[in-house]
């Protein structure tokens, strides 16, 4: 007896729906508007094996009762094709499978892999790029073993977007990629490809992209396609940046501005918490009550790493203790509200709260080197959160092995992108000599 059924990935459980949608309705719109990738899972002669379909579709036009994608009047008409597709390609694997077994045989894995990701194939037809990077995200582990993340997906996906645009097709022809191909495709990163105030892929972007197609190339290439070994020479590596934080005096601003807008305090309160735990804004997202216990004496927040997953406990330190307090009466120990929700109103806030000092960014393009000034409230974000409870803890005299116990860093190289000392580097070591000498 065989079992086909189609799935979602990444789908919340429905009671964290229900709470989204009566605690926070932006965020329940965005859940059910996201599209997700629909997986196919066949179930056969004791064993079970799990594809992408290269296919997704928005969770509010899914129905987890049939396992279809819903025919409703908004239902694009690309996305009843998908439909009719999938309904068709199950009927293609039970067939195969039924015919298998009267030859009193086994399905293969490999034969079910072709039959999902050829689709309608010649044989002269080459791969299409999508195709082979879906099943990337289901071969493709992390050190630990894990899937990959949310984030790494977007990564891949954007690589190969841009390697589509520029070699002007969706075809994966191993021959054509060399060093001479790579070097061409990384010009066109560099010159063509811009972000959205129209200027040009800086050089540690470039790197992040070359790395990831490497990446992608070497995994192929254990899979049996034929990549060309020169391309393992080409190295990169990425420059050293400007570390932005927020200084213990402007902590004292954010603590003390009290906004009209009781949206705009939760955010503070959201950014705050973030400044004295080190912690990611996608583990922010997810912290549970249960997660909140008493050691040693201390109130901890243990979790486990959304990006890396490392087991990380974080010693809660009074004001975070008061944060917590002001939302008991929530559902979760904090608000919620998306990543670019609270980006996008953290400026406005850290403006209001005369977070006004001028800061630099540095770029680097082929690299050139440029400076840019700005005020912090203009590129103040989540992420600075972490970079200033690492520097500012290091500032504190905190050990720096302490503090990346609480980060999450497990090399030092990855750690330093965190790191501004302030000058308190200097005071310290003057200190230290003026009393040898004394």
């Amino acid at each position: 007896m065989s079992k086909v059924n189609y799935y979602l990935k990444n789908v919340p459980k429905e009671e964290f729906l229900q709470i989204l949608k009566k605690e926070n309705r932006s965020q329940y719109n965005l859940e059910m508007n996201l599209r997700r990738s629909i997986i196919i899972s066949i179930a056969y002669d004791g064993k079970r094996e799990i594809f992408s379909t290269g296919k997704f579709i928005e969770l509010r036009l899914w129905d987890r009762v049939t396992m279809r994608i819903k025919i409703l009047t908004e239902t694009p008409v690309e996305s009843i094709v998908d439909r009719e597709w999938l309904d068709a390609k199950k009927t293609e694997i039970e067939k195969l499978i039924s015919s298998a077994r009267e030859e009193y045989r086994s399905v293969s894995k490999d034969e079910l892999y072709e039959l999902i990701l050829r689709k309608v194939r010649n044989n002269n037809e080459a791969y299409s790029l999508k195709e082979i990077l879906n099943q990337f995200f289901f071969d493709h582990k992390t050190k630990r073993g894990a899937s990959v993340k949310l984030n790494t997906v977007k990564k891949y996906r954007s690589t190969i977007s841009h390697v589509i645009k520029f070699q002007k097709h969706d075809k994966f022809i191993p021959e054509l990629y060399n060093t001479d191909w790579l070097k061409k495709f990384k010009l066109y990163l560099m010159n063509d490809v811009r972000f959205g105030d129209n200027s040009h892929l800086n050089d540690n972007t470039v790197c992040k992209y070359i790395v990831a197609l490497k990446t992608f190339f070497t995994h192929l290439k254990k899979k049996g396609f034929r990549i060309k070994a020169e391309l393992d020479e080409i190295k990169l590596a990425e420059t050293e940046q400007l570390v932005n934080i927020v200084t213990q005096h402007e902590l004292k601003l954010l603590e003390q501005f009290n906004s009209n807008n009781p949206y705009h305090n939760q955010v503070r309160d959201v950014f705050l918490f973030q400044c004295y735990t080190g912690s990611r804004y996608g583990d922010i997202e997810k912290i549970k009550n249960e997660d909140i216990a008493v050691d040693m004496g201390m109130l901890i927040w243990n979790y486990i790493a959304e990006k890396t997953g490392a087991h990380i406990s974080v010693p809660l330190n009074p004001n975070a203790i008061r944060i917590l307090d002001r939302y008991k009466h929530l559902p979760t120990p904090l608000p919620h509200y998306c990543n670019q929700v609270i980006n996008r109103e953290l400026k406005l806030i850290a403006e209001q709260a005369g977070l006004n000092r001028i800061v630099k960014k540095v770029k680097y393009h082929d690299n050139i080197k440029t400076e840019v000034s700005w005020r912090l409230h203009e590129i103040i974000t989540t992420h600075m959160a972490r970079r200033t409870f690492i520097s500012i803890s290091l500032q504190l005299g905190v050990a720096e092995r302490m503090v990346r116990e609480i980060s999450g860093h497990r090399d030092e190289r990855s750690f330093r992108r965190y790191v501004n000392l302030n000058k308190s580097h200097l005071v310290a070591v003057t200190n230290a000599w003026a009393s040898m000498l004394a």
